[in-house]
Parts: structure tokens; sequence; C-alpha cells
């Protein structure tokens, strides 16, 4: 029956000859699977999403019925985020199209921390934010570099201790703008870090491996930051903390041609520092953050960049 193996394959193969005669590859195939697959599951599990929405909000439910709503919705949740790093590893290997805007980065930085502050107050980690005075805008992928911003504080938050911190600057560095997001977290192993932008990797060691993950942020990370032309670092030292930073041109290469060779400056003046614990200390100078835009790229809420939240009166100190 050996005869019939070459046959087979053969029918096999030419599904996947293109219009113009070209044999797809293995990575081709691979990434159309992919594409599909996650197409084909979003429909349903947002219809099942909606559906919990509803039964929650029309209830009424007792404790056990809401306890097991909740846990579905957070099993959903996955499911949706696992689909969207599908569709990004299509996307990182393949054409990688990008769409430019003008966008402030440090306004870019408090959206993402408004997304994920309860996860940091949980845990009592305090987050710092500076900003240098001549920060310019940026001329990029605002959707893309947000998904960036939010990997690296989101494993930062992850990663860290109860009762830590983050430490987030944003400046200039010559033609680039640059963003480092330090964290008192358990760090790297120096065997780890040469792997850490690797797709699927995921680390060996117990504890974080009990830190839900696919292994991929970090992997489609780098692909956005290196598709704008910039670069990502990280330092770090196990059980003391994770230095990570990232630049890109404040002028992408694919923007608008009439924005090139000038210098953007941010519209609203934003504060040098903030503190996201300010707003829940009833004696701190910070006041409550508003949602001022809700149509902002990509779903982010806008924070009022202009609401006064005073200085602090100490400076942030590594607890290395």
């Amino acid at each position: 029956m050996a005869w019939h193996t070459p046959c087979l394959c053969a029918r096999h193969i030419s599904r996947f000859i293109m219009p113009d005669g070209n044999a797809m590859t293995d990575r081709d195939l691979r990434d159309d699977w992919l594409h599909i697959i996650a197409h084909d599951l979003k429909t349903p599990i947002g219809s099942v999403m909606g559906s919990l929405d509803l039964i929650r909000e029309l209830g009424p439910l007792n404790e056990r019925q809401l306890h097991f709503a909740e846990r579905a919705m957070v099993g959903l949740q996955r499911m949706e985020d696992l689909i969207a790093h599908m569709l990004d590893i299509a996307w990182i290997n393949g054409e990688m199209d990008l769409y430019p805007v003008q966008f402030d980065m440090a306004a870019l930085v408090y959206e993402t921390l408004a997304i994920l502050e309860d996860k940091a107050q949980e845990r009592g980690i305090t987050i710092e934010v500076e900003v240098a005075d001549d920060l310019v805008l940026v001329l990029g992928d605002k959707g893309r570099l947000a998904q960036v911003v939010q990997n690296l504080l989101s494993n930062a938050i992850k990663y860290n201790r109860d009762n830590g911190w983050i430490h987030v600057t944003i400046e200039n560095r010559g033609d680039l703008i640059q963003v480092t997001v330090q964290d008192s977290g358990v760090g790297i192993s120096p065997q780890e870090l040469p792997r850490i932008f690797d797709q699927f990797y995921r680390t060996d060691d117990d504890d974080k491996r009990k830190i839900k993950g696919s292994g991929l942020g970090l992997a489609i990370t780098k692909a956005i930051v290196e598709r704008h032309h910039g670069y990502i670092q990280v330092e770090s030292t196990p059980n003391e903390g994770t230095v990570f930073r990232f630049a890109v041109p404040r002028r992408f290469e694919g923007g608008d041609g009439n924005d090139r060779g000038r210098e953007l400056h941010p519209s609203k003046s934003l504060p040098e520092r903030y503190d996201m614990m300010d707003r829940y200390d009833p004696e701190g100078p910070g006041e409550e953050m508003d949602a001022v835009d809700d149509n902002e790229q990509e779903g982010y809420d806008a924070i009022d960049s202009d609401s006064e939240r005073g200085d602090r009166p100490d400076d942030f100190t590594s607890q290395a």
C-alpha cells in the first residue's frame, strides 16, 4: 500500500499552490491557519460573553450562580487574549502593516495605567511616572505602541512583589522617544534573558509558571518596536527587579510627510510625576482622574492630562 502515499501527498500539496504557481511555505500555512481559526473563534466567544453579561445584568443571581458566571467570564477573557495573540503572531510573521498617527507617548502611558491600576492597587503596588519637560510627539502606530506599553506594564505588575513599586520614565533620546519600565519584582535569571523575546517561551521557574501567560507578549512587543525602527532592551537581577526600555523614532518613516522634519510638541501639559496611589489617599495631592474621550483609538480612555496633581514631597527611591 506504500504506493498510495505519494498520491495522497500530491493531493494535499496541490491545495496549497498559490495562483501564481508558487507553493506556500510551512510558515505561510501556519499563519493562515492561525488567522482563520482566530477569526472563527472570535464570534462565538463574543456571543457567549454577551450572554453572560445579560445574565448578570438581568439576574437576580444567588452568590453561587454569580461565582460561576464570573469564573466563566474570566475563562472567556483569557481565550480572547489568546486569540488576540494568535492574530498578532500571524501579523508579525506577515507584512506587519502599520497605521501611523501623531500622538503623545506620555498620555498613552497614563491611558494604559488607567486600565491596569486596579490590578496594581489590589497588590499594593505603587507606580510613578516621570515625563521629560521637552518631550515631543511621536508619529507611529498608536494602537500597536499601546500594546507595547501595556505588555511591559502588565508584566511589571504580574511579576512584582506585593507592596512593590514600578517606575516609568519617558524622555527624549536624540531622535528617539524612550520609555523605561523598572520594577521591584522577582527578576529574570541570566539563563532566561537570551530567550525572553522568543515566541512561546515560558520560564522553567515553578513560581513564575503559575502566572498565566502564552509566552507571546514579549515576542510581539519586540516585533512592534523593531517594525518602528526602534529598539528594546532588558536588564535584570534575580530577586531584585527588572528594567525594560524601548525607544522609537519621533517620526516614523511610514507617516504623513507633512509631519516630517519639524518638532511636534504635546498640546496639553502633563504632570512631570504621577503616583497612582495618590488618587486613593484622601490627604494626598492627587485628584480623581477623569476619562475625557470615549473615542480614543483602540478603545483606550484618555486621562485628563490638565488636572492638577501637585508635586510629591519624596523622590522615587530604589527598594532593590
